[in-house]
């Protein structure tokens, strides 16, 4: 090697050794800068880089760390989109997948993976550690072009924990890309991945057994594959180190103890708000395409369907519970609804995508993160003429949990569409309900059903999810003071091929009760 190349070497390590101080300082942009010199020193082409004549480390540090930069750059845009597939994990969040990204995005992308290939053919024989280091960069790129480069991303990780097995952040990834592959997979290949996920997170929480989300991880994975005893003891560990660290206000106990409870077989009278906030919050940008297009959710039609017999133009005032991204709005005001249309929801993510929808008039006069109740208890009796700010987080005021006398305060309409699955014991919904409905108001939801001899009020299934018995439901409501219109055993949608049955109940306020 000449001199002239030994030099450039030097300086090029230089600047790689810059740009790795900024990174790691969350400085990428800087980083990026220091990388690009880098490869300047050394006379590489970046747009060039297949076939290097040069095996050289410094070549495949800088062509690595620039690309992986460069992905990193575009996952922050992205930061709060990835899916939730049950692992909570420590990785920096920059780390997180979108749920797609543009052509020219995927351009990058592309060619990020590009500089990693041949960031490892530069490498010399023996560099085990920056060789698995490549790979696990190159899967995470891999992983945002989506599920057609699933299984090449999953192959990139699995070799890297083969080259660096205690690497804690490479059998996270691990885990996730067989999580997101075992979605897109054919049947055949999910059970082995589901297995292979099982014996990961094993793994992972042999490594750590004081990590208490490492058992949280292994229980989740041993539920999926129907391992519900090795589950529940994995989970009931989760829980016994959470509490002896002290950690319950950062872990997931909540989480925890609701799949407890369904993996025991004990009906509790409602999912944790933790829970259902966070699950929606990771869904919510791609809420609606997965449920409308990919599971034929049609609850919001079949909703407006029973309407028929409300005269929409006549409503002042709805409240739609656990109103999501809004899927209510649209058919409501396209059938005449010119009044006040307030949602709550417990996802903040979804009530900002609900925003979008349009403000007051057109789509939600008013949004509000909290549960059901909170629409009645939380809200001023006669809403603001100002333009509404996208969310709202009121702080509880005990003068607003009195009903107003005015007729304004009262609700003509209330909906709630698929809410009422997480949520078992509907008499505090049902009551609060009764008590803000105007005398003839209506009130209009879904719920689900299971085929079950004998009687029952409700129960929570294998999905975390809760069913209800109609029957039940109508005593439940006259005794409240509602009147029984009608219910209606409907398909809500489908779920794995599969109808999930359901019903639609309509009910009617007759008088004040005293």
């Amino acid at each position: 090697m000449g001199g002239d190349t030994v030099c450039k070497d030097v300086l090029a390590k230089a600047e790689v050794d810059r740009g790795s101080n900024f990174h790691k300082r969350g400085k990428v942009l800087e980083a990026v800068s220091c990388y690009e010199k880098a490869l300047q020193y050394l006379d590489v082409c970046e747009t060039k880089v297949i076939p290097l004549v040069r095996r050289s480390e410094v070549v495949a540090e800088a062509l690595h760390l620039l690309a992986a930069a460069r992905t990193q750059l575009l996952q922050k845009n992205y930061g709060g989109a990835e899916e939730d597939d049950e692992i909570d994990d420590s990785c920096d969040r920059g780390q997180r997948v979108p749920c797609s990204i543009s052509p020219s995005e995927q351009a990058v992308v592309q060619h990020s993976v590009a500089m990693m290939k041949a960031a490892l053919e530069c490498l010399p024989g023996g560099a085990d550690e920056k060789r698995a280091r490549i790979m696990h960069s190159t899967g995470v790129a891999l992983i945002l072009l989506g599920a057609d480069s699933s299984k090449e991303a999953l192959d990139n990780f699995r070799r890297s924990v083969q080259l660096l097995p205690n690497w804690w952040s490479a059998r996270v990834n691990l885990c996730k890309a067989i999580r997101r592959r075992a979605k897109c997979a054919p049947m055949d290949e999910q059970r082995k991945l589901d297995e292979e996920a099982v014996c990961c997170m094993r793994e992972m929480a042999s490594q750590r057994p004081d990590e208490p989300r490492a058992f949280y991880r292994l229980g989740m994975a041993l539920k999926s594959v129907g391992k519900t005893s090795e589950a529940i003891e994995a989970l009931e560990t989760h829980v016994s180190k959470t509490e002896l660290l002290g950690l319950e206000a950062t872990g997931k106990l909540p989480h925890t103890r609701h799949w407890l409870a369904v993996l025991k077989g004990e009906t509790t009278t409602t999912a944790p708000p933790e829970y259902v906030s966070e699950l929606f919050d990771y869904y919510a940008e791609k809420f609606e395409h997965h449920l409308v297009e990919k599971l034929h959710y049609n609850t919001p039609s079949l909703l407006m369907e029973d309407l028929a017999c409300v005269d929409l133009s006549a409503v002042h005032r709805c409240a739609d519970l656990g109103c999501g991204t809004g899927l209510m709005g649209p058919p409501l005001r396209a059938h005449g609804l010119r009044g006040l249309l307030e949602g709550v929801d417990l996802s903040e993510g979804m009530l900002l995508q609900c925003h979008k929808k349009g403000g007051r008039g057109v789509g939600y006069d008013r949004l509000l993160c909290g549960d059901v109740a909170d629409i009645f208890t939380h809200l001023p009796t006669e809403p603001s003429m100002e333009e509404p700010v996208p969310v709202e987080r009121p702080e509880r005021n005990p003068e607003r949990e009195k009903r107003g006398s005015s007729e304004a305060s009262f609700f003509q309409l209330v909906v709630a569409a698929d809410v009422f699955v997480y949520i078992g014991d509907l008499l505090p919904v049902v009551r609060i309900v009764s008590q803000w409905l105007a005398v003839q108001g209506v009130f209009a939801f879904s719920t689900e059903c299971v085929h079950q001899s004998g009687p029952f009020e409700y129960r929570i299934t294998e999905t975390g999810r809760y069913v209800h018995n109609p029957d039940f439901i109508r005593q439940l409501c006259e005794g409240e003071g509602l009147e029984f219109v009608s219910v209606r055993p409907v398909v809500l949608r489908m779920n794995g091929g599969k109808p999930v049955t359901g019903h639609i109940h309509v009910m009617r306020k007759l008088c004040e009760q005293s």
